[in-house]
C-alpha cells in the first residue's frame, strides 16, 4: 500500500476504536481494577514506542539523511515532553476516571475484594467535559501527527519526489498500534464526564464522533505542514522525535500515580507493563526496515522530497 492508502487505512480503524470507546461508560462497568491493568499494558506499548520507535526512527533518520543532527532530535523529543506536561498540569485533563469515581475516598470504584488505599489521591478537583475534550483534543492531535510523521518515516526514498511503496513490511505499525490501544480510554473519559453531568444522549454521541476525527485531522495537519519545508527528511525526523516525547510523557502519567498512589496487584500490573513493553518491541518486526534505497551507483542525496504532491497521492 502507499503511504497515503495506509493512512487511511488507519484512520478509519481509529475512528471505529474511538467512537466505541465513548459507548464503554453506558455499556460496561469499567472497574478501578480492570482500568488500571488496561492503562498498565497501554503505558507500556507507549513507552516501548515512544522510545524504540519514534525516537529511534527518528535519531536514525538523523544520521542517514545528515540534515537533522541527534541533538537536535533529542531537543524536539524534550520540548515534546514539556509541551504534554504542561498541557496535563495545566488542564488537568489526562485522568482515566471510572464513571463513579466520585463515591469512594480514593476516588475510584472498587470490585468487593478492594479496598482504598489511604495514600491514594481523592481527585477532589472539578474539571467538566469540556476541559478535558479540549485537553485530549490537543493530545489526541499530536498523536495523529506521530501517525503520520511515523508512516513516512518508514517510507524508503528513491532520491527523487515519489516515495517508493513497500510491501515487505507494515507503514508505522507500532505507532499505529499505541494510538488505538490509547484512544478508547480518552474517549471513555470524555463521555463518563458528560454522563456524570447528565448531558443528552444526543450531546454524547455527537460529541464523541467529533473526538474520534481528531486524530485523521493530525495526520491531515503533519501532511500539509511537511509538504511546505524546504526538507521533508528533516522535518519528518523533528516531528517524530517530537510527538515521541508526547508519548513518552503520556506513559509516564499513566505509570507514576501507580507507584506512587496505589499498591495493590502489583505483581499483575507489573507483567501487563512489561507485556505491553514486549508488543511494542515487537510490533517492529512487522514494520520494513528503515533505510534509504538509491539506484546503482547514485550518490547519497538531500533533495527536498514533497510528501504530498497534490497529483500524485490520489
Amino acid at each position: 500500500m502507499t503511504p497515503i492508502t495506509t493512512l487511511v487505512v488507519y484512520c478509519a480503524l481509529i475512528l471505529v476504536v474511538s467512537v466505541v470507546g465513548g459507548m464503554i461508560p453506558a455499556m460496561v462497568r469499567l472497574t478501578h481494577r480492570r482500568l488500571q491493568f488496561g492503562l498498565a499494558l497501554v503505558a507500556g506499548v507507549m513507552l516501548g514506542v515512544g522510545l524504540l520507535h519514534m525516537l529511534g526512527h527518528a535519531v536514525e533518520m538523523a544520521f542517514e539523511e545528515g540534515e537533522a543532527s541527534v541533538h537536535g532530535v533529542m531537543l524536539a523529543a524534550l520540548c515534546g515532553f514539556l509541551l504534554m506536561f504542561l498541557l496535563e498540569r495545566f488542564f488537568c485533563f489526562h485522568h482515566h476516571e471510572t464513571e463513579d469515581d466520585h463515591g469512594h475516598t480514593c476516588g475510584h470504584t472498587h470490585d468487593s475484594s478492594e479496598t482504598c488505599d489511604q495514600d491514594a489521591p481523592s481527585h477532589s478537583h472539578a474539571f467538566g467535559w469540556l476541559g478535558a475534550f479540549f485537553g485530549l483534543s490537543i493530545h489526541t492531535l499530536i498523536a495523529g501527527f506521530a501517525l503520520g510523521a511515523a508512516v513516512y518515516s518508514s517510507v524508503p526514498l528513491n532520491g527523487t519526489a515519489q516515495p517508493e511503496v513497500t510491501s515487505g513490511g507494515l507503514l508505522g505499525i507500532a505507532v499505529f498500534l499505541g494510538i488505538i490501544l490509547h484512544k478508547p480510554f480518552d474517549s471513555f473519559t470524555v463521555v463518563a464526564l458528560m454522563r456524570r453531568e447528565k448531558m443528552p444522549a444526543l450531546s454524547m454521541h455527537l460529541v464523541n464522533a467529533l473526538f474520534a476525527l481528531v486524530v485523521p485531522l493530525g495526520v491531515v495537519l503533519f501532511l500539509f505542514s511537511a509538504d511546505l519545508t524546504e526538507s521533508a527528511s528533516q522535518y519528518t525526523a523533528l516531528a517524530l522525535a517530537f510527538s515521541a516525547g508526547t508519548f513518552i510523557c503520556i506513559a509516564a502519567s499513566d505509570l507514576l500515580p501507580e507507584l506512587q498512589f496505589h499498591s495493590h496487584d502489583r505483581f499483575g500490573i507489573t507483567c501487563a507493563f512489561i507485556l505491553g513493553l514486549v508488543i511494542a518491541w515487537g510490533s517492529g518486526l512487522f514494520e520494513p526496515a528503515h533505510q534509504h534505497h538509491h539506484g546503482e551507483g547514485e550518490e547519497h542525496h538531500h533533495d527536498k522530497v514533497q510528501l504530498v504532491p497534490s497529483t500524485k497521492y490520489g
